[in-house]
């Protein structure tokens, strides 16, 4: 019976369970019809729901009940037919009228679902819902509804930016914020769960109901959601619904469903780390709750400045993979939408390639699920942040920037570049109002068809010319130019060409000089290149770059190259694959490639340690007998933190004497090579950290120490 159910759209609302019908559970299929992830109940186990019973409380299908969606104030999306659904008394018959409209149907399976024809935008109206009692939902409008979703840099409500936190940046948001009745706001809970759910669960302060836009209620929603909405209703003149599912601090892969997941190789990993993750879950969570008792014994003055320790991943984490999709994004998907902006990316940095795959299968698993076509997909490019280099760099964050371009391969998509608009230490930055005009300007061009500008200065093509490299653009508008531009206090004049760097043959990349050509073009040099191979431009975590067009819309940052990412590789060496111990070990499923011989910076070839602020900090490396020491190479990561290095040597794993030190500059892929020195034999080599910089993960105050790889040469002494 559950399987011919799920062939049709509308069981989903109820995800009915076949053990509930056969008469085993009762009260868990009431649990399930309302919409209540019965996983949070089962702990309680039986003796609980006997006792419910017992004390007389007795839970059952309320006649007719509209879905969560569906509340005073609300926004249908207008010019596609309207589903009406919801749950009801088997049998009961259900009829819903609105704006001389009606239709009617028959609860079956304890689900009811109808569909009134397209409408045009307008309202107030009234929604009726007859059944054995009559329903009316009031000041409900047709217009045009857009999802936010993504991570903190869409969760940050308004009152967030308009705070203490940021009174340095109030001009920005002065005036602000504004009533507007066309537009309307819904706000969901923040959480996950195992299993997609029927219904919406509404975040308690904001309230369980759509609400107009006013002074209180946009100050309770996401910042870049409501500048979007601000710029975009009075441009398309149709009442706007805004629905807040997002985040902060997530990952790509927790808004996707698990046959996403399961559907690339290369997201196997994810499924991978998560099951660890899981299975080392209960002394992670042992360790978690000592380092979160001897924080909360310290003086509050001590805790200043030193972060809460973060929960483990685990069964119960609202991160997980697949679990904001469950709890967030699955109660949506019958509801029509005109289409989503999306803010996320920095939670994948370290996993630009993954990326590349991994958001573009977000967006077409999403438009399969809500089975109304390719809607619009608006997403935002990661802005500027941490700290400037005076020299070119290759970097996550440029990669993971080159990823989100290349998504706009998919139909129906438009990418708001803000890389001017970011901040050296924050990765929230205060500049939420160009974010949302320029995701309304790609809303204007995308979504509604304006003919306009929408975007800044797109890579075409590059050739040669003797020394000269020349760049062709795209999207160039009345044509290109330059714009004084400051960002987080570091200033690029109008009349300098910032950004572009060259390279020869020998892939090294020096500072261009760039100029202007034509509508369309710059022309590229540099005294060290004779011969250009490839060109990069705002190639960096926070790049000093200011060309654009004559419509004020800054230049994409891009590549010409395919050349791998810098300190990527593979080495060899007698440490390969050599087991290690840490004092202080980090215990979630990842960080552990100390000697996995890969040299890259991710979550999964790099090594760390725990992120408690006790020092010294060590690690031993058994080498499995005694060997002759040819080369030790440290290679940093740039993740942070990791300042002084000692390398001790052992003969005999219990007496161990120091033989090299080092000083790492923060955030940098730096590698301390012992090749020079003569190293006596060992068969332990220890690396101890006695102390940290000021910042390390995250540009935080925090104890992780991160290594991208300890590189042991050498060969085994004969007996």
């Amino acid at each position: 019976m559950v399987e011919s159910l799920c062939k049709q759209r509308h069981a989903r609302l109820c995800a009915i369970d076949s053990e509930a019908f056969a008469g085993k559970t009762p009260l868990m299929t009431t649990l399930t019809l309302l919409g209540i992830d019965r996983s949070r109940w089962q702990p309680f186990g039986k003796p609980f729901f006997t006792a419910l019973f017992t004390l007389g409380f007795t839970l059952s299908v309320e006649a007719a009940t509209l879905h969560g969606l569906f509340t005073d104030d609300m926004v249908l999306q207008r010019d596609h037919p309207i589903r009406v659904y919801g749950t009801g008394a088997e049998g009961e018959s259900v009829t819903v009228k609105l704006n001389g409209e009606s239709a009617s149907t028959v609860v079956s399976e304890g689900c009811w679902s109808v569909t009134l024809p397209a409408m045009k935008a307008g309202g107030p109206f009234s929604l009726t819902v007859e059944g054995s009692e009559v329903k009316t939902l009031e000041n409900v409008m047709l217009g045009d509804v857009w999802l936010c979703t993504g991570q903190s840099n869409m969760a940050g409500t308004l009152a967030a930016y308009m705070g203490d936190s940021y009174k340095e940046y109030r001009d920005l948001y002065e005036g602000l914020p504004e009533a507007n009745p066309m537009i309307r706001l819904f706000k969901l809970k923040q959480d996950g769960a195992d299993a997609p759910q029927a219904n919406v669960v509404t975040e308690e302060t904001f309230g369980p109901s759509w609400r107009l836009c006013d002074a209180e209620s946009a100050m309770l929603f996401s910042a870049t959601g409501y500048l979007f909405g601000r710029e975009l209703q009075p441009e398309v003149g149709v009442p706007i619904g805004l629905i807040y599912a997002t985040l902060g601090g997530t990952k790509a892969e927790s808004w996707v469903s698990k046959e996403v997941l399961e559907s690339r190789p290369e997201f196997r990993i994810i499924l991978d780390e998560y099951e660890t993750a899981v299975a080392n879950f209960p002394q992670n969570q042992r360790a978690y709750e000592k380092r979160l008792e001897e924080w909360r014994a310290k003086p509050a003055g001590e805790r200043r400045g030193v972060r809460m320790p973060q929960s483990p991943m685990g069964p119960t984490h609202m991160k997980r993979p697949t679990g904001l999709f469950h709890f967030m994004i699955a109660p949506l998907q019958e509801f029509p939408v005109k289409g989503a902006i999306w803010y996320q990316g920095e939670g994948n940095a370290g996993r630009a390639k993954q990326y590349q795959t991994l958001f573009p299968a977000l967006i077409t698993s999403w438009r399969e699920q809500w089975g109304i076509g390719d809607f619009p997909f608006l997403f935002v490019q990661l802005a500027a942040f941490k700290e400037p280099n005076p020299h070119p760099e290759d970097t996550d964050w440029a990669r993971l920037r080159e990823a989100q371009t290349m998504t706009l391969s998919l139909p129906n998509t438009g990418m708001a570049t803000i890389i001017e608009a970011g901040h050296q230490t924050n990765i929230h930055p205060p500049d939420k109002p160009t974010v949302g005009k320029r995701l309304a300007a790609q809303a204007l061009k995308v979504a509604y068809g304006e003919d306009l500008v929408a975007s800044g200065p797109m890579f075409r093509e590059m050739t040669v010319e003797g020394n000269e490299a020349i760049v062709t653009f795209d999207d160039v508008g009345s044509g290109l130019t330059t714009r004084t531009v400051e960002t987080d206090g570091f200033p690029v004049p109008a009349d300098e060409l910032a950004g572009f760097a060259i390279c020869g043959a020998d892939q090294k990349f020096h500072w261009a000089e760039a100029r202007i050509v034509g509508k369309d073009q710059i022309a590229l040099s540099s005294p060290e290149v004779a011969s250009p191979v490839a060109v990069r431009y705002a190639w960096a975590n926070f790049p000093r770059c200011n060309l654009y067009n004559e419509e004020g819309f800054p230049a994409v940052p891009f590549r010409t190259d395919d050349f791998e990412p810098l300190g990527v590789g593979i080495i060899s060496g007698l440490g390969v694959g050599k087991s290690f111990v840490c004092n202080q070990p980090i215990l979630n499923g990842k960080w552990g490639g100390l000697t996995d011989g890969n040299l890259s910076d991710t979550n999964t070839t790099a090594w760390a340690t725990d992120g408690s602020m006790n020092f010294p900090k060590e690690v031993t490396v058994d080498l499995e007998g005694l060997h002759r020491l040819e080369a030790l190479r440290v290679h940093n990561s740039a993740m942070g933190g990791t300042k002084t290095v000692r390398i001790q040597l052992s003969s005999d794993g219990e007496n161990f004497k120091t033989v090299g030190e080092t000083e790492f500059k923060n955030y940098t892929m730096d590698v301390f090579d012992l090749a020079e020195k003569e190293l006596s034999p060992a068969t332990h080599v220890r690396l101890v950290f006695p102390d940290i910089h000021e910042t390390s993960f995250q540009r935080k105050v925090n104890g992780f120490i991160f290594l991208r790889e300890l590189e042991i040469q050498g060969s085994p002494v004969a007996e």
